[in-house]
């Protein structure tokens, strides 16, 4: 069948429709459970949205159910790798005020868990490919897409991904994947109150109270440490002092009140001064965005959260082992190496063994100069002329982990995202604007009509 009769029997569907059509998937990731019927679901529903698409990129799947589609271009020389995963976290415990699986598109906009974080994405970029491909376009460098089962738990799949492209000799010359969005300034503080009117090479004017483009050149490192506290199990009624569970919060009280590592990195540098608020000390800078607090003091410093704790099976007895895990997000200039070193002296006098220490040390930092950065920058811009794009320092972990052996790494979600979403990531009534989407796929339009 020709393409123009596919696209002739092809639904009209929207968009919105076609992400509300994907968040009825449910493809939660957890790990000890997994509903692979979801996950099956959801890739016969891609192909079913984007024929084009699948028919001008092939697609593989890789062993755990992570997509990975290959568009061939004109070149291969920088190859582009355009990233969004379609595993989402649970909602248990949440109230929601829709069902957060039926996809449903009501008051402008699409509700429903994985709106923003990350299948709204996702269908910006397949879209945009949808379109290119219905047209005849044939990019002028190859386009590898990705697509993650279990960026929100492992990220095994990435790295699969990163494997096999490797063993066939394709290392990205730039990378885009979820991060930064489109945000009110005033996310940046008083960094960002006092940027004033600004404009950028391209010609568009910023004043104090709009828009930013934010754009991650780097990623904190994420660690999770399990700990866990061994004395004799026994019965309630009769508690022994020193037990187990008594010494695990204990360390866990130590934790959370420790001194947190602080560092002024390479990414916050930039930052400021694309707000045009580079000077101070490194010590005045600091002191200014520590006491910000939220998003951006969490950029400078090593943070550690507890968030898992277990002790015995019976409200009657007491443990034998107590355990919690602590989630540490490193700050680039510290590392795991540091951290187990402080954790053991902050512990010591404890009896508290560290069982377990999984994660990553911070990324590399992306340069915010060349022809990859102005690409996507030129890209942002084309979506959201009136943004001012400025780099900065990603607290979370995303899939691009896998892939920090490439030049160009940047993390950005191509969405206007409002304080109110963003607060809904992860948690109830997650929901992305219906306009929302047709920026984010002029972005993704943006991106692989100006590759060279």
């Amino acid at each position: 069948m020709s393409d123009s009769a596919l696209v002739e029997r092809m639904p009209c569907l929207s968009p919105a429709d076609k992400l509300a059509a994907l968040l009825s998937c449910r493809t939660v990731s957890e790990p000890t459970v997994h509903d692979a019927a979801a996950f099956t679901r959801l890739r016969a529903t891609l192909e079913t949205l984007f024929p084009l698409l699948h028919r001008a990129a092939p697609r593989i799947e890789l062993a755990d159910g992570s997509l990975l589609w290959h568009w061939p271009g004109a070149d291969a020389a920088r190859p582009l790798l355009l990233m969004a995963h379609h595993d989402v976290v649970p909602v248990g415990g949440q109230e929601w005020t829709r069902p957060p699986f039926e996809g449903r598109v009501e008051d402008g906009y699409v509700h429903g868990r994985g709106a923003l974080d990350d299948k709204g994405p996702l269908v910006c970029l397949l879209e945009a490919g949808e379109r290119l491909a219905a047209r005849g376009f044939i990019p002028a460098q190859d386009v590898w897409v990705f697509s993650g089962a279990d960026e929100e738990t492992v990220g095994r799949g990435a790295r699969m991904a990163a494997g096999w492209l490797r063993a066939r000799g394709v290392r990205p010359w730039l990378v885009s994947d979820e991060g930064g969005a489109v945000v009110e300034r005033s996310m940046f503080g008083s960094a960002g109150a006092a940027a004033g009117a600004q404009t950028n090479a391209l010609g568009a004017e910023h004043a104090a109270g709009g828009t930013v483009a934010a754009v991650a050149i780097a990623e904190k490192g994420t660690v999770d440490v399990r700990i866990a506290a061994r004395a004799a199990a026994g019965h309630s009624s009769v508690p022994m002092p020193g037990g187990a569970a008594e010494r695990l919060a204990e360390a866990v009280l130590r934790i959370s009140r420790a001194e947190p590592i602080v560092r002024l990195s390479t990414a916050v540098r930039a930052m400021r001064e694309a707000l045009g608020v580079s000077d101070g000390s490194d010590e005045e800078i600091l002191a200014e965005i520590r006491g910000a607090g939220g998003e951006l003091a969490a950029m400078v410093q090593t943070t550690m959260a507890v968030t898992r704790l277990t002790g015995s099976d019976g409200d009657n007895v007491i443990p034998a082992v107590a355990r919690a895990t602590i989630n540490v997000r490193l700050v680039p200039g510290d590392d795991r190496t540091a951290l187990a070193e402080r954790l053991r002296a902050l512990l010591v006098d404890l009896d508290i063994e560290v069982e377990e220490m999984v994660g990553d040390d911070p990324s590399p930092t992306s340069a915010t100069a060349g022809a990859a950065w102005e690409l996507m920058r030129a890209a942002i811009v084309a979506a959201f002329p009136h943004a001012q794009v400025v780099p900065y320092l990603q607290s979370g972990s995303t899939d691009s982990r896998s892939f920090v052996d490439c030049p160009h790494v940047y993390r950005f979600a191509p969405l206007e995202m409002p304080a109110e979403d963003r607060a809904r990531i992860h948690g109830p009534d997650e929901r992305v604007a219906v306009s929302a989407l047709d920026a984010g796929i002029r972005f993704y339009e943006a991106l692989l009509t100006r590759l060279s």
